[in-house]
């Protein structure tokens, strides 16, 4: 009994912070969530292009929540869907894998050692290797001084904001701007008449918001029933 209601703890208080992170969503304590889930939104285009056949030239990130992922071949469509729905796989991979007793810590260094390898092979700007380094030594301190059950928390809690980030962000820039560098106008120019691109833009961008919630609701239940 006591260890079914310390683990609902652990998955409490995790999605309570995360919940109270949203009204504080612009505040600088939260940016290097948003800065690590713009990585591994980039670095998802990339692996998409490598598994297709193509490969990754460099990846820029910058502290504006910016990113770039410069590749050369890969199937479009799928290299172009990847970033988002990249992103929020990491996410929801971390939170899963943050649910399975005594690997918190092992999940959080092999995110740095992740971070560290992208960041030799592919980052060459200033602002983006400093994200990436900073990111990496945080992770491998939290995993060299916390507990296991408090590492679980924190991953928690990292990619519960890291999978808001990502519904928020394909809201604001797919359906509130639809701009035209967005992946989904990209897309959108290669399947849809010239007359339907910005429409075509609004539908793809649904199609991935209702992607993220139906993840974000399936990983909710099975945490919850997993309890």
């Amino acid at each position: 009994m006591n260890e079914n209601k310390d683990s609902l703890t652990g998955l409490v208080i995790p999605l309570v912070l995360a919940i109270i992170a949203l009204f504080f969503w612009n505040s600088i304590f939260i940016l290097p969530i948003k800065l690590m889930t713009v990585f591994f939104h980039e670095l998802s285009h990339g692996l998409a292009a490598i598994l297709t056949g193509g490969r990754i030239i460099r990846i820029d990130l910058n502290l504006n929540q910016g990113g770039v992922c410069y590749h050369q071949g890969g199937w479009f469509l799928i290299v172009a869907s990847a970033g988002y729905l990249g992103s929020l796989l990491w996410g929801s991979g971390i939170f899963l894998s943050s649910l399975i007793k005594g690997i918190s810590i092992r999940v959080s260094q092999t995110i740095a050692i992740i971070l560290i390898i992208t960041t030799g092979l592919w980052i060459r700007n200033i602002q983006a290797i400093a994200i990436t380094v900073a990111t990496a030594v945080a992770l491998l301190y939290i995993s060299a001084n916390l507990k296991e059950k408090y590492c679980s928390m924190f991953l928690k809690f990292v990619s519960l904001v890291s999978c808001f980030y990502v519904v928020f962000d394909i809201k604001d820039d797919l359906l509130d701007r639809t701009v035209p560098i967005s992946d989904a106008y990209q897309i959108s120019k290669r399947i849809f008449p010239s007359f339907m691109v910005p429409a075509g833009s609004y539908i793809i961008g649904l199609i991935w918001l209702a992607i993220a919630i139906f993840v974000l609701w399936k990983i909710f239940k099975f945490a919850f029933n997993k309890k």
